[in-house]
């Protein structure tokens, strides 16, 4: 009956109008959830959760609100703005790197066993302790949000200081190691930083990258 009364395109758009209706409903729900999650701690749920709302067709066009702060979170951002001031990093490249490493997950093992938010291997967190002149280090340390984040960012500054601020090489210096990308730029002597990408023989490096490149824009898109 419906079909004789309406032309089908009316009748598309009277669907089209309650699925948006539907999609609204479920996804306040999903951002509440999202934010409870956040609240908790619990940054990869909330993430997660966060960006199921902003894939929606149906309200992705000028969402506003928590979830796109929730879906970029930056929730240690008073220790991380500390000590970018400190040692001149970008706060917002400390947090992309965060979350490509860990998603915020202080209690994080890799495989390879490096621990933590930034992910530092046990041996790595006993030089830089060492060299920030830290007593009684053991890997145990590396759990601490705190801890972590100050090794973290000390090496990543002095890999910054290492290739003159190229963001490229110390981001795969972050995730490879230095030895690596030496070897890189010695046979990739006057390429674009782009192009330097592009010839990262090491996939997950080159991947790694982009990654954490894109993180940052979106960041800086989001925290203005």
């Amino acid at each position: 009956m419906l079909f004789k009364k309406l032309k089908i395109n009316e009748f598309a758009e009277l669907e089209l109008k309650e699925l948006k209706r539907i999609a609204r409903n479920i996804s306040g729900i999903v951002s509440s959830l999202a934010i409870l999650f956040y609240e908790e701690g619990n940054f990869y749920t909330a993430i997660y959760l966060a960006r199921k709302v902003l894939d929606n067709s149906f309200i992705n066009n000028g969402i506003k609100g928590e979830v796109p702060f929730i879906s970029y979170p930056f929730p240690f951002a008073v220790q991380i703005n500390k000590l970018c001031e400190t040692y001149r990093i970008h706060p917002l490249i400390v947090t992309s790197l965060i979350l490509q490493e860990s998603i915020f997950n202080s209690s994080i093992v890799s495989r390879a066993g490096a621990i933590g938010l930034m992910q530092i291997m046990p041996e790595t967190g006993r030089m830089l302790s060492s060299r920030l002149k830290i007593n009684n280090y053991s890997p145990n340390k590396l759990y601490d949000p705190e801890v972590n984040i100050k090794f973290g960012i000390f090496y990543l500054s002095n890999l910054f200081k290492m290739y003159e601020n190229d963001i490229i090489k110390a981001l795969a210096a972050y995730n490879v190691g230095e030895k690596a990308v030496d070897r890189w730029v010695k046979r990739y002597p006057n390429k674009e930083q782009d192009e330097f990408v592009e010839d990262i023989p090491y996939r997950e490096t080159r991947n790694y990258v982009k990654l954490v490149l894109r993180n940052f824009e979106i960041y800086r898109d989001i925290y203005k």
